[in-house]
């Protein structure tokens, strides 16, 4: 019993390293995000966008920062690289849909 123990610890946590991650992923949806913006009266001003186009940029250098490769909890080797790319990548892609919305309101 005393050797699960030494192993589900530093599995609990690990858990709540990353919890704080997993609600951020579930807030992060770029297709709702940018939905609100499909009527030209909802559009933001192009200062309020290029904040918030910085702001998915800084976020996606601290997850890179924060979320490692991988992690080594107790005897287990865990690959994190995937969810911290997939976080990266909506960061992006609401920066990138949030340029465009710049250049459709420029039309």
């Amino acid at each position: 019993m005393d050797a699960i123990s030494t192993i589900i610890e530093p599995m609990e946590e690990y858990f709540k390293t990353y919890a704080k991650f997993e609600k951020e992923n579930d807030l992060l949806s770029p297709e709702k995000e940018m939905a609100k913006y499909e009527d030209p009266e909802n559009w933001p001003t192009v200062d309020e966008l290029r904040g918030m186009i910085l702001t998915h940029k800084r976020e996606a250098t601290r997850l890179m920062g924060e979320i490692p490769e991988e992690k080594i909890v107790s005897c287990f080797k865990i690959s994190t690289k995937v969810i911290r790319d997939l976080m990266i990548a909506k960061h992006e892609n609401m920066a990138t849909a949030k340029i465009e919305l710049i250049s459709k309101i420029a039309k």
